[in-house]
C-alpha cells in the first residue's frame, strides 16, 4: 500500500476564490481531504479503465469545474498536483444549501459547479458508489455549527447530503477524529489549535480510496 496523496481546500481556498468571487456570506471553514492508495495487481487495468468511464459518464457536470481548478492550481504549484472534483464539489455542495435562494451568492456556486440544485452532487456521489466493484471508496461528509445557523440548513444536510451534524467545539479534536475514522486512520491531526470563535460553520468531506490498478 502506497500513500499517493494528501490534499486538502484550505490551501486551494485562494484558488476557489478566483472561481467563485464571493461564495460566502458567512464566515466558515471549508475543507475537502482526500487519502488515496494504491496496491498493483498486473490484470486489474480494466477496473480503473471501467470505473473511469462510469465516473465520466455520472458527473459530467463537474468536469469544467475539475479542469478550471486543476489547471489553476498546476500553474501554481512546480510538485504533482493531485485533486478529487467530487471531494471539493461535495463540500461545495454544502454551501450551497446554506445559500440564499435566487442570490448571487448561489448562482455563483451553482454555474461553477455546473449544477442546477445542491442535491444533484450527493446523488452524483451515491450513483458513483453504487458503479464500483473491487474498490473501496468512502466520502463523507461533516459539519459542525453554531446555534445561529438555521435548523432548516441543518435538516437539509442531514437527510440530503448525508452529513454528520454536530456543534462547533473550542478545538479541532472532535473534527480530526472524524477524518481520521473516515480515511482508514490514515489522516490523523488534520487541524491544529482553536476553532476561530468568528467561525460560524465548520464543513468537511472526506474521501478515502482504495483500489487495484497498474501503474504504466
Amino acid at each position: 500500500m502506497n500513500l499517493l496523496g494528501v490534499i486538502s481546500t484550505s490551501r486551494l481556498y485562494k484558488t476557489i476564490h478566483r472561481v467563485v468571487r464571493h461564495p460566502f456570506t458567512i464566515p466558515l471553514l471549508l475543507y475537502s481531504v482526500l487519502f488515496l492508495c494504491q496496491q498493483r495487481r498486473a490484470n486489474s487495468l480494466s477496473i480503473v479503465n471501467n470505473t473511469s468511464l462510469k465516473m465520466h459518464s455520472l458527473s459530467p457536470n463537474l468536469s469544467s469545474f475539475a479542469f478550471k481548478l486543476f489547471s489553476d492550481l498546476v500553474s501554481s504549484e512546480s510538485s504533482n498536483v493531485l485533486i478529487s472534483p467530487i471531494s471539493i464539489g461535495s463540500a461545495l455542495a454544502l454551501a450551497l444549501a446554506g445559500s440564499t435562494k435566487d442570490s448571487i451568492g448561489e448562482r455563483q456556486i451553482q454555474q461553477v459547479l455546473n449544477i442546477k440544485s445542491h442535491s444533484d452532487v450527493p446523488m452524483m456521489s451515491k450513483q458513483l458508489m453504487s458503479s464500483l466493484s473491487g474498490i473501496n471508496l468512502v466520502s463523507a461528509n461533516g459539519i459542525w455549527t453554531r446555534s445561529s445557523i438555521k435548523p432548516e440548513y441543518i435538516q437539509t444536510v442531514k437527510n440530503i447530503h448525508d452529513a454528520m451534524v454536530d456543534k462547533i467545539p473550542t478545538t479541532f479534536d472532535p473534527i480530526n477524529k472524524f477524518v481520521e475514522q473516515k480515511t482508514n486512520g490514515m489522516i490523523k491531526d488534520l487541524f491544529e489549535g482553536d476553532v476561530d470563535p468568528l467561525i460560524v460553520a465548520i464543513l468537511v468531506n472526506a474521501v478515502y480510496f482504495k483500489g487495484k490498478y497498474t501503474c504504466a
